[in-house]
């Protein structure tokens, strides 16, 4: 896909400036001109939303449904993630930076790479608070006295409720003729 047909999902140039420095930014995307490249700027945001999008399988594989992006675009934690992984490939547009940083540039990756996995093992995403219907809790009304009720088919399902195969007294109440023989 062309850099310039890539729609941002999660990040703006703003963020970069925001997550880095405004000065960062600058020395990273000013290429001599005093201008800075936005060409540049948007592949960056697309490859880290691109990584983001490429650990995303469970919700099938890429490119996602409008539908879908619309739902993941409003995740927080997918947005952190994808700033992360930005953070790494703006340096890489600079391997000097790489070579004065190269110890942070790996912490960088392995940082947003775990981040990440966090995130998709569910042990950084907010609590979900269950909702209690509106029909919960409410009166019941029973359709009658009736406790047994004879089946579709006409089978009573009463039976010998009182007496089951583990209780030792049973045969004596069967004696004393208290339970209904069937």
């Amino acid at each position: 896909m062309p850099v310039t047909a890539w729609t941002p999902i999660w990040l703006a140039q703003a963020d970069l400036e925001n997550g880095l420095s405004v000065a960062t930014i600058a020395a990273c995307f000013d290429d001599g001109s005093g201008v800075l490249n936005t060409t540049a700027i948007l592949a960056c945001i697309a490859d880290a939303e691109l990584e983001v999008m490429s650990y995303l399988g469970d919700y099938g594989p890429p490119p996602f449904t409008t539908q879908q992006l619309a739902v993941l675009g409003g995740d927080p934690f997918l947005a952190a993630c994808a700033l992360d992984f930005a953070k790494y490939f703006v340096f890489d547009r600079h391997p000097e930076y790489v070579r004065s940083n190269g110890k942070d540039q790996q912490d960088r990756w392995d940082r947003a790479t775990a981040k990440m996995t966090r995130v998709l093992d569910s042990r950084q995403r907010p609590p979900v608070v269950p909702v209690t219907p509106s029909n919960v809790g409410g009166a019941t009304v029973d359709g009658g006295p009736r406790i047994y009720v004879p089946g579709p088919n006409g089978q009573y399902n009463g039976g010998d409720y009182l007496v089951a195969e583990t209780d030792p007294f049973a045969e004596l109440r069967r004696m004393r003729g208290r339970v209904r023989q069937t």
